[in-house]
């Protein structure tokens, strides 16, 4: 074998170089075919799935704007009905305890700059006298009926809220009367108002 390649001249070396980097050349080109076939039959079926999520995609969107625009619609065409869904089912508030009053509606002005523009505010009152008593609500039913209120709605925004404490409200009715060492964590709602602004057309 020696004495092989010693009787080898510079032709011969470039002639078994050139055989060696040919054999390995296609043996990385049968690599590469491989991974790209399989890249390609990836490709293929990852255009069908893109199709089929593209379609569902355009479904949820519908979907989605057809539930908000219901939504929305029923804020606005029966906010007694919007209103006492969410303090009397998403709050736990007894719905005899409260009052969806109809709704208010009165123009505003609203300065934009240096001019101004008409609006029409829509008032909703929630009143929690029934009868001649007023039933103390806990703090925590209270924080979410007004959380509630507004995370369900775009429109409906808190406008006023009055609360005392229960005690607060007993003392004032007896004279004299001091304030017990613990109170207890129920409010009385005294005026809870939402707004709903729209431009006037």
């Amino acid at each position: 074998m020696k004495r092989f390649f010693r009787k080898m001249d510079m032709l011969k070396w470039v002639m078994v170089c050139s055989a060696a980097a040919a054999t390995g050349l296609g043996i990385w080109n049968l690599v590469l075919r491989k991974h790209y076939e399989e890249a390609l039959r990836t490709f293929e079926r990852a255009k069908g799935d893109i199709v089929k999520i593209h379609s569902e995609l355009e479904q949820i969107r519908t979907f989605l704007i057809a539930k908000r625009d219901s939504e929305r619609s029923g804020e606005l065409l029966d906010p007694g009905v919007f209103f006492a869904n969410q303090i009397a089912k998403k709050a736990g508030i007894d719905i005899n305890d409260f009052k969806v009053n109809p709704e208010k509606e009165r123009e505003v002005s609203i300065r934009r700059g240096r001019s101004r523009k008409r609006a029409i505010d829509r008032e909703v009152e929630i009143g929690f006298k029934v009868g001649r008593k007023i039933k103390p609500i806990p703090r925590e039913n209270l924080f979410v009926a007004l959380f509630n209120c507004e995370a369900a709605s775009h429109r409906w925004k808190l406008r006023e809220l009055r609360i005392r404490a229960k005690e607060a409200v007993s003392r004032s009715h007896k004279r004299g009367t001091a304030y017990p060492a613990e109170l207890s964590d129920e409010w009385v709602v005294e005026k809870m108002v939402f707004v709903s602004r729209e431009p006037k057309k």
